[in-house]
Parts: C-alpha cells; structure tokens; sequence
C-alpha cells in the first residue's frame, strides 16, 4: 500500500469516526465504529486500533455479532488472552437476550469452548460454554465437547439433565451411557438393546460393553444394530454376527438371517473388524482402548458413520487417559 493510500483510509477512518459521533441509532452507531475496525486490521494492519473501535461498538449496541466475531479472532491471532477472557465473562450473555438469534450464541460458545479446551485451557470456562450450549442447542456439539472438558462426576450430572429434559431422541443412549459409568453398573443390556436401535454411537457403545463382559448375544446383537446404521461396512458387520450366531451361539436361524445379506464380503474389511475386537477385548485402560478404536477409525474412513462413531469414542477415551490433543484431533476430524 502507498503511501497516498494509507493517508486516505486514515482519513476515512476519520470521517467514520466523525459519522459515529453524530449519528443517533446505536446500532448504525456500532456498524460505524465496526467498519472502522475492519479498516484498522485489515487495510491498515493495525489491530490494537482495530480492537479499541471494536470495544467502541460492543459499548454502543452489546451484543452485535460481527463485532464480536472481529473481536475473537482478533484476540486469537494476537494471542491475547485477556481480550478472551473478557469476551466471553462480559459480552457473550446478551445473546440471550429475547428476540436474539440463538444460533449466534450456540456458535460462540461452541468456539469459546474449543477455546478453553485447547487454546487457553480453562477447565471452568469450558464447562460454563458447554452448559449454556446445551441450554441453547440441545442437539449442537455438548455430546462431543463434554467428554474433553468435564470430569466424570460432572459428565454423569450432564447425563442427568439430559435424561431429565426428555432429550429425544438421546434419551435411551443418555440413560446406558450414565449406566454404564455409574460405579456398579449392573445390567445394562436392555438398555442398550433399546438404545443401539436408534442411535448408532449407543450400537458401537454396545459393542464394546459386550466385547469387555464377554456376552457373544450381546456382541451379535451389538453387531447387527450397529450394520442398520452403516454404508459400505454393513455387510461386515452382519458377516461377523452370524459368524457368532453360527459358532458360538448355534442359533442356525439367526445365523441364516444374518448371512442373507452378506454375500460379497471383502475379506480384508472384515479382517480389519476381527481384529479390532480382538486387540480391544483384554484392554481395559482408555489409553490403549483408544488407540484401537482410532487405528479402526482409519482403516474404515469409507463408511462414514462407522468411522464418525469410532472417532468419538476413540476422542473420548483419549480424553479420560488425560491426552486432550489426540482427543480433540479425533473429536474434530
């Protein structure tokens, strides 16, 4: 930029800056004071001037969302901290305001929450974004995010709220999930019999439930719920089901019934699945749970829901071995 160039986006600057003084409504008010910003940072590189007439507009109309989005990015590409802290304690609540747009603040919170995940870890603000996310947008990212940021005694209470807001159509998978921490978690094979069918992530939690206790009926039925919700790994699955039903289980009507749909099964596919459930089932520790499932994840990246849910699991788990940069590099791929 010339010299000439810069002297006249200063001068505009100005004359926004003139404009802004005599203008009545707030809210042009603030679109004033927010293109001046954008002129600032990116016409004329300075940000901290950018920033200062940024702030200008939030005092002039809280809650304009361009302006806020100027201002997180800004303080992420500064490395300002406090900027973000300020931020998200200060300016975010007037989102909720009646009449707003709750999708402005689903969005924010789920940035911030990433934010306090991995940028400037900050174990309370995460929870506090993933809270007010779930109030906001019940089937946004909680799911995802909660597993990274809250302990466990704060992910059952999670569970817990869910179950008690009706959340359909988590409601089962939130209940065997909570079952399934809780300390002494029973029989939670019905549950999970009535969840996997609605939900694919709760067939894969079964899976894996019934790998770890051992249950043959339980891991074909796991099986077979799981292939209703995948693409190119379905005739696999439901290879490997009757394989069980066939072997283990001498049901030679469920077996039959399995097979019926399995006719081109590519062997390497499903030798990928055989032996993750081998390698999983003596495996007890997250960490190494996690690496199964990961390794499993990449191997069937053409099936994309059997893929996405390995990939949560695998984010999960990572998170409780305390590995939050695999786990987010899961959770986000």
């Amino acid at each position: 930029m010339t010299a000439t160039d810069q002297r006249l986006w200063h001068r505009h600057c100005l004359q926004l800056e003139r404009r802004a003084q005599a203008v009545r409504d707030p809210l042009a008010v603030a679109r004033l004071h927010h293109q001046r910003g954008f002129v600032q940072a990116a016409l004329l590189g300075d940000v901290a001037a950018a920033i200062q007439a940024w702030l200008e507009a939030l005092a002039t109309w809280p809650g304009h969302v361009p302006t806020l989005i100027a201002l997180r990015d800004a303080a992420l590409a500064t490395d300002d901290h406090p900027l973000a802290r300020r931020l998200f304690d200060a300016h975010l609540d007037v989102l909720n305001r009646p009449g707003a747009d709750g999708r402005d603040a689903a969005e924010m919170y789920t940035f911030f929450a990433w934010v306090w995940l991995l940028r400037w870890p900050d174990a309370d603000r995460a929870g506090v974004a993933i809270r007010r996310l779930d109030a906001l947008a019940p089937e946004a990212d909680g799911d995802v995010l909660a597993p990274l940021a809250l302990p466990p005694a704060d992910q059952i209470l999670r569970l817990e709220r869910c179950l008690a807001a009706g959340r359909a159509p988590w409601r089962l998978a939130a209940l065997a999930e909570l079952q399934l921490r809780s300390p002494r978690p029973g029989d939670v094979r019905a549950l999970l019999v009535e969840a996997a069918a609605a939900d694919p992530y709760a067939a894969l939690r079964f899976v894996e439930h019934a790998t770890a206790v051992d249950d043959a009926r339980g891991r074909a039925e796991a099986l077979e719920a799981l292939a209703r919700f995948c693409g190119p790994y379905k005739p696999v699955l439901r290879f490997l089901a009757g394989e069980l039903w066939d072997l283990l289980l001498d049901d030679a009507t469920r077996a039959r019934a399995a097979f019926a749909s399995t006719a081109e099964v590519a062997v390497d596919r499903m030798m990928r699945v055989k032996e993750a459930i081998r390698a999983a089932r003596p495996l007890s520790r997250p960490g190494p749970l996690a690496e199964v499932m990961a390794a499993l994840a990449d191997d069937v990246a053409e099936d994309a829901t059997f893929s996405g849910c390995l990939r949560v699991r695998a984010a999960t788990l990572y998170a409780e071995a305390g590995d939050d940069e695999r786990a987010w590099a899961h959770a986000t791929a």
